[in-house]
């Protein structure tokens, strides 16, 4: 499991420092305001993304209901998701949970503006 730590993106600019990504990562938002998520495969597959949402509520008669965000990094691309603290934090531990279904050659950095 790796640990993102958030970045602060200052008025003249910041050098991101990325980290290799683990199977399961999880980082704590530094305040409610929408972080965002890069993440860059150099690898050969395509790494599927999600960001799990604990607080959700599955609604009434819903049978296939997911409010995870998710979305796939093909091979040789970068991606970047925008994440809402207050809909992902776990209760308790606050941290924000994030899967990856590739991780060789695929890191990732969290920022906050």
């Amino acid at each position: 499991m790796a640990t993102y730590t958030v970045q602060q993106v200052a008025e003249a600019g910041t050098l991101g420092t990325y980290t290799a990504v683990s199977a399961t990562d999880t980082f704590t938002p530094l305040n409610d305001l929408p972080h965002i998520l890069h993440v860059k495969n150099a690898g050969g597959s395509s790494d599927t993304v999600t960001v799990d949402d604990p607080n959700a509520v599955t609604p009434i008669a819903a049978t296939a209901f997911n409010p995870d965000q998710t979305g796939a990094v093909a091979n040789a691309t970068e991606r970047f998701f925008r994440i809402d603290p207050r809909r992902c934090r776990t209760p308790g531990t606050g941290v924000i949970t994030v899967t990856h279904s590739f991780t060789t050659t695929v890191t990732a950095a969290v920022f906050v503006g």
